[in-house]
């Protein structure tokens, strides 16, 4: 499931067809909906969570594949429903208990907020990251960037993997012993990286940032239609 996650961060090699400024926007823009829609009307509050997921669901497996967002959502599934487990015991200790609705809804805002954070990795590529950040005067924040999005799939592979192997060796008794060589993997790709870095310089351009392409509209409609049901006097 860690395998799995770790694709969730890693950039689709199809081109969307979206500019750079249309990534942005949709990415931010699905996470400002969701922390807006505490206060939407009744009627769509339990609705209107499941809408965005849909929506979250429709775009990512039209990049990469349901099966890809299938199997990547398992550890956050896995999360959700512990969570779920843990607020039903606590009702035993005598806590106010969570009504089934609520719980239901939150899991899946969960979920959307979750889709809605990846897909800032997967719609932009590391070079338009590096590219916005040097814009912005950032360069060395830049290059910092750069190395960390590239790392942190192959850091979560390599946990991935040190999990198993202990898991097999070991039966799950000695789950402490993966550090050992998760450590080993982390540094040998971080020397890897640092010796390519002093090799072949990463170097911020400024080029290459889209603001609008034809496709762009689809995306921004679909974030309007999003957007009218949080207007005040909106009404179903």
């Amino acid at each position: 499931m860690i395998r799995d996650l770790a694709y969730m961060f890693i950039q689709s090699k199809r081109d969307p067809g979206f500019s750079t400024l249309c990534k942005i926007i949709y990415s931010l823009g699905l996470i400002a909906v969701l922390t807006a829609s505490r206060s939407i009307s009744y009627s769509l509050y339990y609705l209107y969570p499941a809408m965005i997921l849909s929506l979250e669901l429709a775009v990512l497996s039209w990049l990469k594949g349901y099966r890809t967002v299938v199997n990547g959502l398992k550890l956050i599934v896995v999360f959700t429903l512990l969570g779920a487990i843990i607020s039903y015991l606590a009702v035993l200790a005598g806590m106010p208990a969570i009504p089934p609705s609520e719980m239901v809804t939150g899991a899946v805002r969960l979920v959307a907020f979750f889709l809605a954070f990846t897909q800032l990795f997967q719609l932009l590529s590391v070079d338009e990251w590096r590219r916005i950040l040097a814009a912005l005067g950032l360069r060395d924040q830049a290059v910092i960037l750069t190395l960390l999005l590239s790392q942190l799939p192959l850091t979560l592979v390599y946990f991935s993997e040190a999990l198993v192997t202990i898991s097999l060796k070991y039966r799950g008794r000695r789950m402490g012993a993966l550090v050992t060589p998760l450590i080993y993997h982390t540094a040998l790709l971080t020397r890897s990286r640092l010796e390519a870095l002093l090799q072949y310089p990463v170097k911020p351009s400024y080029s290459g940032l889209t603001l609008f392409r034809v496709k762009d509209i689809y995306l921004y409609i679909m974030l309007a239609l999003l957007v009218l049901p949080l207007i005040p006097g909106f009404t179903v």
